[in-house]
């Protein structure tokens, strides 16, 4: 397995992973192309892709920020799915490391994710990885 920055060309497998990761929404490719293309010339964000010879089997997604409440930077990891396939074989476990390594890099001092109520062993791999959950995420749609 290697872990990598994600390229354009890992668009169409992207998708397949975000639908499992999102199985019931209707993902606008569209919309999603140009996100993409704007986090790949990007200096904040950065994909990263675990792949074998057989190909793309997870992605990950990180955002860089300023944050005064910690007096340095923040890591958010806004998406993180492996393939069905590959699940329970260290994929998630790679990427999550290259991740918080690259968050540290980049001066972060702390690194973050939310996660689905439903989502129970999203939920015990991330507390095994040391995450705690500390706070409720609101949203509104605009």
């Amino acid at each position: 397995m290697r872990i990598r920055t994600a390229a354009s060309e890992d668009f169409n497998r992207i998708c397949e992973l975000l639908q499992q990761l999102w199985p019931d929404k209707k993902i606008d490719r569209g919309a999603l192309k140009v996100v993409m293309n704007r986090v790949l010339s990007s200096s904040n964000d950065i994909y990263l892709c675990a792949e074998t010879e057989q190909g793309l089997m997870g992605f990950c997604s990180l955002a860089v920020k300023n944050s005064l409440w910690q007096e340095s930077r923040i890591g958010t990891i806004s998406e993180m799915v492996v393939d069905d396939a590959y699940r329970k074989r260290g994929v998630g476990t790679a990427l999550l490391g290259t991740i918080i390594e690259m968050a540290r890099q980049r001066g972060c001092r702390l690194i973050e994710l939310d996660s689905a109520f439903h989502r129970d062993a999203a939920h015990r791999f991330y507390e095994k990885a040391g995450f705690v959950k500390r706070a409720y995420l609101f949203s509104k749609e605009l």
